[in-house]
């Protein structure tokens, strides 16, 4: 979940893309800008979108026919979980 954005620091203006989180380094060349890069990107994640939720484990891949597919037919799996002892 991003921070509420009521608890953020009132900024006026947008911050120069080009000095680094610490404020006190600017991008001078390609690498720099690689390593700017990543922060905004960070930030980004952060307070905008959100990082990505890892990939689901696939233990069992079921095929679908995909000629009863298109003819509407369900494709479906039935699970069969174990029973706990009482």
């Amino acid at each position: 979940m991003p921070p509420d954005s009521d608890a953020l620091p009132k900024i006026n203006g947008l911050p120069d893309p080009f000095t680094f989180m610490e404020g006190k380094r600017r991008v001078r060349n390609q690498n720099d800008w690689k390593a700017r890069r990543a922060e905004i990107r960070q930030l980004f994640e952060k307070y905008v979108i959100g990082s990505m939720p890892p990939k689901p484990k696939l233990d069992k891949i079921v095929p679908i026919d995909p000629a009863e597919a298109a003819r509407g037919a369900r494709a479906g799996a039935a699970a069969l979980l174990p029973l706990k002892d009482p």
